[in-house]
């Protein structure tokens, strides 16, 4: 994808597929409460550019949550990760420029179907250099007892480092 992310130690590569790469980082952190895992995750594909439809965000939640049931899994068979839209909780979807490049940004949540897991979800979507494909870089965060905000800003550093 010819593309330079600067992150920070510690990360590791989970899983690598066709188009499709995803990093994470597991630490165990105190509070008042006892020990809690935190992990922030980049989630990272591309898929071929048609049209500007397959930026509406109806589309980019589909292959959102397609990947998670493929590859975002937990720790039973069934457990997957997915986005979660209901009353309480909608995905904004916001357009803008970044490097004179137009990104497609949307702000969510995500839980693990059939797991207790979830958390907050950035996705940020751009086309190549040669307007061929589409990249989607993607961060979460699990992080239970913790202020999840800074986590998030985080990875979108990580991710607006690697846009070309």
């Amino acid at each position: 994808m010819n593309l330079t992310f600067k992150a920070p130690e510690g990360i590791k590569l989970n899983k690598r597929a066709k188009d499709f790469w995803w990093w994470s980082t597991l630490e165990i952190q105190k509070d008042q409460n006892g020990s809690h895992e935190i992990q922030k995750g980049i989630v990272l594909h591309q898929n071929d550019y048609i049209n500007k439809n397959q930026f509406e965000k109806s589309n980019l939640l589909w292959i959102k949550d397609s990947l998670g049931k493929t590859y975002l899994t937990g720790r039973s068979d069934n457990s997957f990760m997915k986005t979660v839209e209901n009353e309480l909780s909608k995905t904004i979807d916001t357009s803008f420029y970044i490097k004179n490049k137009y990104v497609k940004q949307l702000k969510g949540c995500w839980r693990m179907e059939n797991d207790k897991m979830g958390g907050p979800f950035v996705s940020y979507s751009w086309l190549n250099l040669k307007k061929t494909k589409i990249i989607t870089a993607q961060g979460y965060v699990y992080a239970p007892n913790f202020e999840k905000s800074k986590y998030l800003r985080e990875l979108e550093a990580i991710i607006i480092s690697g846009i070309k």
